[in-house]
């Protein structure tokens, strides 16, 4: 038998030099950079800055790599080979402007009475540019029409536009569709859902329902990414083995069915928001960087902040809206520890926790209401914080006759987690607590008015 002179290597994978190129410097590194950290990752000597420079740019415009430093390439970029091959690409782009540009001819020609009809009645109801917003209008047709695969759909939209169903069946992206499946106690059900916000909207309620069930007792949740699926899984410390779990990815319809996607920017800019919309629910959140909040209960504090007037803005735009006028810790630091031996087996830590924080807060908050009589002052329960709010003062008690007092919220109380260099983040406060702080602070509110 005849052996072959080729020499056999490990397998190559082929991976798209855009994507990479693309993730590359999302995450800040230079091809150098890049390269080092995948050969230290694998375990794999380098002979020279040179080289690892060469074999860098040959990944960026060539593709090619063996299949052992693709896998390691992956890990470093925090993606994976289905995303860096193509198989899950990016979300196709948005059509509109292709649209726009064939009903501005097709406009021209007075015969087509269902385009006209469309752009009279757009303009008629008060559009000031009627062919671009029929544009809009179309690219979110055609999206749900290629997820239904409608004919009737295809043949309307053909109809207006001119174009034929293989024209407008290549892939076009508008608000996005998102598989939604959730698992684990309570309900399970699997969805397609339309656009990013549909997700928040859906773990919205599901987390309702998971504070009701809590109330003041400790839950935590945790944001992960398993590209390119998205995952949100919360647990409580009282019911032991309680997890309710979300996952949900963006997929783009094709005529043979559904591709999973990798988010488009838009999508990732509303995804950042995931995490902070969980406040007023849980007690630690755990974002997508793997970050959780708080980190140390003893570093809590309640942030009391005065609101700029709009008087006050406009005098000086650069200070913001607002200045921190007092971290308060009260009894918090100094028994944290003992919070913790003493409750862990109770589930009730941060509401201990919050408890021994907030115990003198009425002492801190008092004197900052001493410009105003205090039966004009009260204090209202916002999302995941407290304020403070200067009711209507009547005319006669103004100071001066042409200049209105700042009423509305002047004070607002947040919980937050002292950082190193007095630095602080904002930290969970959840609905149930937040309620019996404020609460607390009203009783001793109607105490010193009387």
């Amino acid at each position: 038998m005849q052996k072959s002179s080729k020499p056999v290597g490990r397998p190559a994978t082929h991976i798209k030099p855009s994507v990479l190129s693309q993730l590359r410097e999302d995450a800040g590194f230079t091809q150098f950079e890049l390269a080092k950290a995948v050969y230290e990752l694998a375990g794999k000597p380098w002979a020279s800055v040179g080289s690892l420079k060469s074999t860098a740019q040959r990944w960026e415009t060539k593709g090619t790599l063996d299949k052992f430093l693709a896998v390691h390439l992956a890990t470093v970029l925090k993606t994976t080979l289905p995303i860096l091959t193509g198989v899950h690409p990016m979300p196709a782009p948005n059509r509109v402007s292709e649209f726009e540009e064939v009903l501005r001819i097709r406009a021209l020609d007075e015969k087509n009475l269902q385009l006209q009809l469309q752009l009279k009645q757009l303009a008629d109801s008060g559009g000031e540019n009627p062919v671009a917003e029929l544009a809009s209008d179309l690219n979110r047709f055609i999206e749900v029409a290629q997820l239904s695969q409608s004919s009737q759909a295809f043949e309307h939209i053909s109809e207006l536009t001119g174009l034929d169903r293989s024209e407008l069946e290549q892939p076009t992206s508008h608000y996005g569709f998102w598989l939604i499946i959730g698992s684990g106690h309570g309900p399970a059900f699997r969805e397609i859902v339309t656009g990013v916000d549909s997700i928040r909207c859906k773990l919205r309620k599901e987390w309702e329902e998971a504070a009701k069930l809590f109330g003041i007792e400790d839950c935590s949740i945790e944001f992960s990414e398993e590209k390119p699926w998205f995952k949100v899984r919360w647990t409580s410390s009282r019911l032991v083995g309680f997890s309710r779990a979300i996952r949900f990815v963006r997929c783009q319809p094709t005529g043979k069915g559904l591709n999973w996607v990798s988010p488009s920017e838009w999508d990732k800019f509303h995804l950042e928001s995931f995490a902070p919309s969980a406040r007023p629910y849980f007690d630690v959140i755990t974002g997508f960087d793997a970050v959780s909040v708080p980190a140390a209960l003893k570093n809590l504090r309640v942030q009391i902040e005065r609101n700029y007037s709009p008087r006050e803005y406009e005098a000086n735009p650069a200070a913001g809206y607002s200045e921190t006028l007092a971290l308060h810790s009260g009894e918090l630091p100094e028994s944290a520890d003992q919070i913790i031996e003493d409750c862990a087996s109770t589930a009730s830590v941060h509401f201990r926790a919050i408890q021994y924080l907030c115990f003198d807060l009425w002492e801190e908050l008092q004197p900052l209401l001493s410009d105003w009589p205090l039966k004009y002052w009260s204090i209202k329960a916002g999302e995941s914080h407290i304020n403070v709010v200067l009711g209507e003062i009547p005319f006669r008690e103004w100071p001066s006759p042409n200049v209105m007092p700042p009423m509305g919220s002047r004070f607002s109380l947040s919980l937050v987690e002292l950082e190193a260099e007095s630095t602080c983040r904002r930290a969970p406060w959840k609905t149930a607590l937040v309620e019996l702080i404020c609460q607390r602070l009203n009783n001793r509110l109607q105490e010193a008015r009387t």
